[in-house]
């Protein structure tokens, strides 16, 4: 059940204290705007015990009341997220893929003229390996997070790498941790070709299912990765 969060749902303040909680957890309370903080701490206390499984489905809650602002708050609601999420000086995979959801979600087809506007020519596979590939490294590295995990995050890039590509990529770990450039990876999707959208999609998801099992982490950048394309995601079974 989703605790008093169905409450927070239903005001702007309690909204945006509720999508801060769900990045911040109770580590970075700190981090989050003093006005909000004490909303958002009982909060963050509560999505902690519910878990990673209901992050994003607690971050759905808030979105269906913020998306009701109009575009200067929800310009002021996106600010204070990336305030929040580069307080620490680095991305994570969740903060990734929360911030591309939140983004698209709230500024729809704006988003694209706040990034500088989409290309005049639309952008094919073979254009766009460099950004393809970091999100296809995320996704591995989402499924299989730990140190030791390596080769099992090679295996699943190169499954996706070559789905896409019909080729092998060299599999580049990325060794800071530092999700920033998904992040711009995100970005780019937005001028790639319709045609090619739906081959990427197959190939993220083909990595994903490399080892049998889509985890939480997964499946977040997943919702991402359809947000940043304009796809609806498909049901979970």
């Amino acid at each position: 059940m989703l605790f008093r969060s169905h409450q927070a749902g239903h005001s702007r303040r309690d909204a945006e204290a509720l999508l801060l909680a769900a990045v911040a957890g109770t580590s970075q309370l700190a981090s989050i705007p003093a006005p909000l903080r004490d909303a958002a701490a009982p909060l963050a206390a509560e999505v902690e015990k519910l878990g990673v499984e209901a992050r994003f489905p607690i971050v759905s809650l808030a979105l269906a009341t913020l998306r009701e602002l109009d575009e200067k708050s929800k310009l002021e609601v996106i600010a204070r997220l990336q305030q929040l999420i580069e307080a620490d000086g680095q991305y994570t995979l969740f903060e990734v893929a929360v911030l591309t959801v939140v983004e698209r979600t709230l500024l729809g087809e704006r988003v694209s003229f706040l990034r500088g506007g989409r290309k005049a020519e639309p952008t094919t596979i073979e254009g766009a390996i460099v950004p393809l590939t970091a999100v296809l490294s995320s996704i591995a590295f989402a499924g299989a997070p730990s140190p030791e995990a390596r080769a099992q995050r090679a295996k699943a890039f190169t499954n996706g790498a070559t789905k896409l590509f019909g080729r092998s990529i060299p599999f580049i770990e990325n060794a800071r941790g530092d999700f920033r450039s998904v992040f711009r990876a995100l970005k780019f999707l937005d001028g790639l070709d319709f045609g090619s959208r739906g081959k990427f999609l197959e190939a993220c998801w083909h990595c994903a299912a490399t080892d049998g099992v889509i985890t939480a982490g997964e499946r977040e950048m997943m919702r991402a990765i359809h947000c940043a394309l304009d796809c609806p995601m498909p049901p979970e079974d």
